[in-house]
């Protein structure tokens, strides 16, 4: 199909094109552990719903007036950081609802329902992705208590460059297919991932390769003969993160790479945002890295050499054996609960508490037979989060200018 010109391009109040429907405000207290999921601001990431932490309104609980979220609904926070924080804590994220079953809307939320007959839902999507889009919602946003606060009618008075229909169409076809290929990575490593901690609780958890050889009793349970608890500073070197000068931030890649908290991790690589040309603490290739702040203990892995800020702990394997150090971490996170519980006066785990952990030690063969085990899982873990890093970094090269029209398709 020939391309439009920009001239023929329209600039359009986005308000002609949508509804929007605001969240309930629920009382914390009508919260319960199980029955309808409701969405709230932490639920929201750019363009993705996270439910791993998700509260609940019992099914019995039928008040007319809750909010209910219908299939390709998109959600936008009406509440958030300014601009200098990280993208992920900005106000004015959005992401496409497409969980199945019923779920319930939060306050300081609203839904942003399109006109389909006039215009395409993925393009008015990702138009709202834009930096532009970001930038114009920060700066008529109103300051309550240090956040920012976006009304519906500032989001509806946001004005689009609209093509025609089937241009439209066009552009979402584009963007959507990277992040369909980029959404099947995530899904197959999620698999992978789940098949290597299997692995890893058979091994050092449940002892099954080992029921066959003499146990003994120690301060951590039953463990087979030969093994021994120890500290994880014993098996493994922990650097706690240090801040740099804030002047000494930039994202133009001068200095090195910096990782100030866990705001940049990914599924296993954390994506590159910030450098700073005056480093203090580092990271080393294959270090396991694990948000010390809340929330505590949210792992990722070092795919190169970093410097780490105060929210980051570096844990790097004193025997080349870096596989093993990331899945004990991660098996080790509901140890960090309770420095993430509701009430908590913790918010935050120190060095001496990392290296004085006490873990089950097995012998460094067992280690070294483990990490020849799982090579294949974690080298194709790698090969697509790479991939995907390039899909999304090529994603967000085409966005602006497809979406300016500057690009024509």
């Amino acid at each position: 199909m020939e391309g439009e010109s920009m001239s023929e391009w329209k600039e359009v109040r986005l308000g002609d094109y949508i509804d929007m429907t605001n969240g309930y405000a629920f009382k914390s207290k009508s919260f319960v552990n199980r029955g309808i999921p409701v969405l709230k601001i932490k639920n929201i990431k750019t363009n993705k719903i996270i439910i791993e932490d998700i509260d609940y309104i019992s099914a019995d609980d039928n008040n007319p007036k809750y909010t209910i979220i219908r299939s390709n609904d998109i959600i936008i926070t009406m509440t958030g950081n300014r601009i200098d924080g990280s993208p992920e804590t900005w106000v004015g994220k959005v992401a496409l609802f497409n969980l199945d079953g019923k779920y319930y809307l939060n306050q300081r939320l609203s839904i942003i329902r399109v006109n389909k007959d006039l215009v395409n839902l993925l393009f008015i999507l990702y138009s709202l992705t834009t930096i532009d889009a970001q930038r114009y919602f920060i700066t008529h946003a109103t300051s309550s208590g240090g956040q920012a606060n976006i009304s519906p009618d500032i989001v509806k008075n946001f004005t689009i460059k609209l093509p025609s229909y089937n241009i439209q169409s066009e552009i979402a076809g584009i963007l959507s297919s990277l992040d369909a290929k980029i959404e099947t990575n995530n899904k197959l490593n999620e698999k992978l991932e789940k098949m290597a901690q299997a692995i890893f609780k058979s091994w050092f958890v449940d002892f099954e390769p080992f029921k066959d050889k003499p146990f003994h009793e120690t301060e951590l349970g039953m463990i087979p003969e030969g093994w021994e608890v120890g500290s994880l500073s014993d098996i493994a070197t922990i650097t706690m993160g240090q801040s740099p000068c804030g002047s000494s931030y930039n994202e133009n890649g001068e200095g090195i790479i910096f990782y100030q908290g866990r705001t940049e991790f990914g599924f296993r690589f954390p994506s590159i945002r910030l450098y700073t040309t005056a480093p203090s603490r580092f990271a080393e290739v294959g270090s396991t890295l694990m948000s010390v702040r809340a929330p505590v203990g949210d792992i990722n892995m070092a795919l190169l050499r970093c410097c780490i800020g105060r929210g980051v702990a570096s844990i790097k394997s004193n025997c080349d054996c870096d596989s093993y150090i990331y899945y004990l971490m991660k098996s080790l996170k509901k140890r960090f609960d309770i420095y993430n519980g509701e009430g908590t006066v913790f918010g935050s785990v120190g060095r001496d508490t990392l290296k004085g952990m006490l873990i089950t030690i097995p012998p460094s063969s067992v280690i070294s037979d483990f990490e020849m085990n799982i090579s294949k899982i974690d080298s194709r873990i790698k090969t697509n989060e790479l991939e995907s890093h390039r899909l999304a970094s090529l994603r967000d090269t085409l966005l602006p200018r497809l979406m300016s029209g500057e690009l024509i398709v």
